[in-house]
């Protein structure tokens, strides 16, 4: 059994072994107990189908062409497109309900960071891989590809 604390114990988790074997997530918070069963192989399957799914509706640059082999067990963080422009493409996504990460905006004015890592920071955005996005989101989505 194995017990973690965060926020000064006002947040508990419990991680226990069922006699079925699957494990559970009790969540304790000021004394309401929510439980929760966690399937992370399901999670995975789930996201890697979402991944699939993006490959087949969206291009994906030749730099993450290594991500389009089984992803078996391993499971992106998200599905990294290559667009015009990542601010004004995340502004916009975002009006459509379609969260995109852009890494390291802060270094935009760095002088230290290099040709390469400015043409990243102008042109990567990562899209979420825990739903697919609709007909409209795609469509939006297209419409900054680089």
């Amino acid at each position: 059994e194995t017990t973690s604390e965060a926020y000064n114990g006002v947040f508990n988790i419990r991680f226990t072994e069922n006699p079925d074997g699957s494990s559970e997530n009790y969540t304790q918070s000021r004394g309401n107990a929510f439980r929760t069963i966690f399937d992370i192989r399901a999670v995975i399957r789930e996201r890697n189908f979402t991944f699939c799914e993006l490959r087949k509706a969206l291009p994906i640059h030749p730099s993450f062409s290594w991500l389009l082999d089984d992803l078996g067990d391993f499971s992106p963080v998200g599905y990294p497109i290559w667009v015009k422009n990542s601010a004004e493409a995340q502004a916009s996504m975002c009006e459509f309900k379609v969260y995109a990460v852009r890494y390291w905006p802060e270094l935009d004015a760095a002088s230290q960071t290099t040709e390469f890592e400015k043409k990243l920071l102008k042109h990567l955005i990562i899209l979420p891989i825990n739903a697919l996005p609709d007909e409209a989101q795609l469509h939006e989505i297209r419409r900054h590809l680089g």
